[in-house]
């Protein structure tokens, strides 16, 4: 975790590393801070993973719930940042 978060803080243009570094998260059940680091990827680069980002971020509100809101506060950033 620590590398990874040392990857972003070093390069934070580096979409891959925050794309993994939000993978970590996710396993880890830290979802707040995982879509974070998701939705930011896609603000920046919505093309970045041919879509990859997008599911990922989609399995984790189905994870959390589909109307959490946390799920909700994401999906409103992440449609922001799509359309």
């Amino acid at each position: 975790l620590q590398q990874c978060q040392r990857r972003v803080q070093e390069h934070p243009d580096d979409l891959q590393a925050r794309f993994d570094l939000g993978l970590l998260l996710a396993s880890r059940g830290d979802y707040d801070d995982a879509l974070d680091a998701l939705v930011k990827i896609v603000e920046v680069d919505r093309e970045f993973g041919q879509d990859h980002v997008r599911e990922k971020m989609v399995q984790i509100f189905n994870i959390i719930g589909q109307q959490s809101d946390l799920a909700n506060r994401y999906r409103a950033r992440l449609s922001t940042a799509l359309y």
